[in-house]
């Protein structure tokens, strides 16, 4: 069938304005991934490698010699997702998993991470005033004794956040029977590593002398007549 060129132009239009609206019926393409960055570090504040780093507790990738990691995060704006680590052993994150709402923006935000000692390393200096070789235990067992001047160092690994409780053990001695206080306790708190003193006054208490009971004189008694 021939068509005439006067109804060819209003024809090719036509197609032209039906090809526009079915693409104005189309969706609009995905926005791009939002760049994101992590840094993971330790104690003091040294970069950690090849740290797992999770997206919604999936593995995504690990971070590179220098502690830090680049990904990207599917989804519109407004996307809730978490983030996070998984600290080497020995060491946990000092926090939770980020929980994040996704937003785009011009720059990558980077999320740091720190993964901290789950122990301790604490030296504790004891001095005994007023007595000498008084055994220290810790978790009921003897780690030290002052010396003859009433010192002694001890050297711990507690766990983090631990308390630690010391117990100047003056019952197992009956040299040190007569000392008071009997068996005091020390705590140290372990949240960071340091060296703490710790200073315990005794005394000692006198035994109770007893006088001698006086001798028993009999009395006479006489009547009276």
């Amino acid at each position: 069938m021939l068509i005439s060129r006067a109804l060819a132009l209003p024809l090719v239009l036509s197609l032209a304005h039906v090809t526009s609206g079915c693409a104005a019926l189309e969706p609009p393409p995905p926005p791009p991934p939002q760049q994101l960055k992590l840094q993971v570090v330790g104690e003091p504040g040294e970069p950690i490698a090849d740290v797992p780093f999770l997206l919604d507790n999936k593995e995504i990738g690990r971070t590179n010699g220098e502690g830090v990691a680049s990904f990207a995060v599917d989804g519109e704006d407004g996307r809730p997702f978490t983030l996070s680590v998984a600290c080497p052993s020995g060491t946990v994150s000092s926090s939770r998993a980020l929980e994040l709402v996704l937003r785009r923006m011009d720059r990558a935000p980077t999320y740091d991470f720190h993964c901290v000692s789950t122990e301790r390393s604490i030296v504790v200096a004891i001095r005994t005033e007023g007595a000498t070789d008084v055994p220290v235990k810790y978790l009921g067992r003897e780690i030290a004794r002052t010396d003859a001047e009433g010192y002694a160092l001890v050297h711990l690994v507690p766990k983090a956040s631990e308390v630690v409780h010391l117990t100047l053990d003056t019952s197992s001695d009956p040299k040190h029977a007569m000392l008071r206080p009997i068996d005091p306790q020390v705590a140290v708190g372990a949240n960071d590593d340091g060296a703490f003193t710790i200073n315990q006054k005794f005394v000692t208490e006198r035994r109770a002398v007893r006088a001698a009971p006086k001798p028993h004189v009999p009395v006479a008694v006489f009547e009276k007549r």
